[in-house]
């Protein structure tokens, strides 16, 4: 199971990145949502900066699932990428 293994949201979100079926790519990212891991977050996070729309706008979504995001909202609002931040502002309106 997931949660058996210690670094598995991690793991997770760095494959996410790897991942070309898009199908498969998507269970990562339904895996991933409602996560409570910032490290998790942190690294999904980093694909804000992908030329993929498709792969953004996932995350994105992801992202405004997971609780983490919160934890990890003030380095990415102080991000030097202006795209970086306003999907920030994007995800943040989708966070619960």
């Amino acid at each position: 199971m997931l949660v058996d293994c210690e670094n598995a949201h991690q793991l997770l979100a760095a494959r996410v990145a790897l991942e070309c079926d898009l199908a498969a790519r998507e269970a990562m990212l339904t895996a991933l949502a409602g996560s409570r891991d910032a490290a998790a977050a942190r690294t999904l996070a980093q694909l804000l900066r992908s030329q993929d729309a498709g792969l953004r706008n996932a995350v994105v979504d992801t992202l405004g699932q997971m609780p983490a995001t919160a934890a990890i909202a003030p380095e990415l609002l102080a991000d030097e990428d202006a795209g970086v931040r306003v999907l920030t502002v994007m995800l943040l309106s989708a966070l619960r």
